[in-house]
């Protein structure tokens, strides 16, 4: 599970990358280079000094902008808001990735797999399919892993409300072989689906990341 993550936080100055090519778009906090505040229910609370605000984030230029458009787009929430396919991840000082991924598709109703799966418990199941590269740089850091499994998602719906438990009955639905795996150790590539038991008017799903520095969130959009 991810909790061990938000418990041992990685060491160098990270930032919070989200580009649509190769090349990452970074959103750097002016003493954390970190985004405003993480989507992970449980993680233990900061000193608000050293988390940047939305409005206070400074935005790098990519090498390749999509569209023109080099703003990130932030939720109201304070994360990360990506589209299917779109890159983000975390990277060092010198804007190399330690943890990169992608969402490459999202299910918003979802098919469990296993013979033994129960019925949503709140509506519908939705699946998030990740594609995640970790760098062999990884092992340097106090946290040489990357924890990623439905404990570490957030979910609200189209009113902005909370879900109270985004996991439910997802749990059982699909089998190792098609989830993503975690944790993740240095440079490893792997792909999976991470899958949600929302309500039918799910909005957005997302997590967070604490390192060091602060801490930071990445969201998706679920279309109904």
């Amino acid at each position: 599970m991810y909790k061990k993550a938000i418990s041992g936080v990685f060491g160098l100055i990270l930032l919070l990358a989200g580009c649509s090519s190769s090349e990452p778009e970074s959103n750097v906090d002016q003493n954390a280079r970190l985004d405003s505040e993480s989507v992970a229910a449980d993680e233990p609370s900061l000193d608000p000094s050293m988390i940047e605000t939305p409005e206070q984030l400074e935005t790098l230029e990519p090498e390749e902008t999509p569209e023109g458009n080099s703003d990130p787009v932030i939720s109201d929430r304070g994360n990360l808001v990506k589209e299917i396919g779109e890159l983000g991840g975390v990277v060092n000082e010198a804007e190399e990735f330690l943890i990169s991924f992608i969402v490459s598709d999202i299910d918003a109703d979802f098919d469990c797999t296993t013979d033994f799966a129960d019925k949503p418990e709140n509506g519908k199941f939705v699946g998030l399919k990740f594609e995640v590269t970790t760098d062999s740089s990884l092992a340097d850091e106090v946290e040489p892993s990357f924890w990623l499994s439905s404990y570490d998602f957030s979910a609200w719906d189209e009113d902005g409300k909370r879900v109270n438990d985004p996991v439910g009955a997802a749990l059982v639905c699909i089998g190792d072989s098609e989830a993503l795996p975690s944790p993740m150790g240095p440079g490893e590539v792997a792909e999976g689906w991470i899958v949600l038991d929302l309500p039918e008017n799910a909005a957005a799903a997302g997590f967070g990341i604490l390192t060091a520095e602060g801490t930071g969130g990445w969201e998706w959009k679920i279309e109904n």
